[in-house]
């Protein structure tokens, strides 16, 4: 399969999964213990972030060109490169849901690794809702699930983190 049209279906496949996670922690939410609460908060941080990412890539999409054009990192020249390309975009994304997939499976072990995930939703929040509001100010791809869910589910992961 080439890069290009594994670019579109990851992305789609992302939101159909966030949607099954959801659906799964709602319903094992009620009959948990905190340590598999905990757990369940961190399968659900990566339900967000999956649908984050099908905002910035299949709807309204648009983030790639919006990141390498329209913010402080655009590319000024014309010469066709690229700093987020097909392969960046995929190793970023899917390398960060490879993380935070175990980052769940690991949580009664190792809780701290949750504290990981809301460092990165901190920096993604910052940079949707700050640092690219420097140059086209408004929405982008990613803005609105950036602040609505990723938001709130930092909210709800910080209290078990102290």
């Amino acid at each position: 399969m080439k890069l290009k049209k594994f670019n579109t279906i990851w992305p789609k496949v992302g939101g159909f999964f966030a949607i099954v996670i959801i659906f799964i922690v709602i319903f094992l939410w009620k009959n948990c213990s905190l340590t598999n609460k905990l757990s369940l908060l961190y399968w659900l941080n990566l339900a967000v972030l999956m649908l984050h990412e099908f905002e910035e890539y299949v709807f309204p999409g648009g983030f790639k060109q919006f990141i390498n054009y329209k913010t402080v990192f655009a590319v000024e020249d014309s010469s066709g490169f690229e700093p987020i390309n097909d392969v960046v975009v995929v190793v970023i994304n899917l390398g960060v849901w490879a993380i935070f997939v175990f980052a769940a499976l690991i949580s009664s072990i190792a809780p701290w690794l949750g504290f990981a995930m809301i460092i990165f939703n901190v920096v993604n929040i910052v940079g949707h809702l700050l640092v690219f509001q420097k140059k086209v100010k408004g929405y982008n791809s990613g803005a609105v699930t950036a602040f609505l869910m990723i938001c709130s589910n930092c909210i709800l992961l910080l209290p078990l983190k102290i």
